[in-house]
């Protein structure tokens, strides 16, 4: 994959780790109550690293569907306190100069509570991680009216602006469609 990349004057860029298609993953995955869920979430991980490395990529992209779908269901606080433990698990592996970009969905896809729903919780995390973990923003996951630019601002101020995700606000995730989204 890396050498047909060259050839073609391309390099890989992030690699994502597919942390929700999995059955065992309904409840989350870094976040799960299960310490066995949750050690095979950080494991694939770790691997995703390893794969990185391979293709001479310097940046891990992750995204978490983790959540809960009714009051109840799980300890907020718990979720939020299993999630760090993870990621510094995580943080630890990484190699120098490989960054951490932690996204955020802020109404996807649980229907009560998303355990990264905003740029905040994000660089909260990163801030707790240190200086190889950053904010993926993304342009089409946000409130109504939210200032985009201004979140640029503060994540760059503080050093955590990490990439973008361009997703189009109307739909949110038509971003697979090429030039569904004009950035300017």
């Amino acid at each position: 994959m890396k050498d047909y990349a060259h050839g073609l004057g391309l390099r890989i860029g992030s690699v994502n780790p597919n942390l929700f298609q999995e059955e065992r993953y309904r409840l989350g995955s870094l976040c799960h109550i299960d310490t066995h869920v949750r050690q095979r979430a950080i494991d694939h991980v770790l691997a995703c690293i390893q794969i990185a490395q391979a293709v001479d990529s310097d940046m891990l992209s992750l995204w978490l569907a983790d959540g809960t779908n009714y009051p109840g269901q799980d300890s907020l606080r718990g979720r939020r306190h299993r999630l760090l433990e993870s990621l510094q698990a995580i943080y630890a592996a990484l190699p120098a100069g490989m960054r951490l970009l932690i996204e955020y969905k802020f109404f996807e896809p649980a229907f009560y509570a998303t355990d990264l729903p905003d740029w905040g919780t994000s660089l909260l995390m990163a801030q707790k991680l240190g200086p190889q973990a950053q904010v993926l923003v993304d342009t089409g996951h946000h409130t109504q009216g939210t200032n985009i630019p201004q979140i640029v601002a503060q994540l760059l101020d503080e050093d955590r602006l990490g990439g973008f995700h361009f997703n189009d606000r109307k739909y949110a995730d038509d971003d697979l469609i090429v030039g569904s989204l004009n950035p300017f």
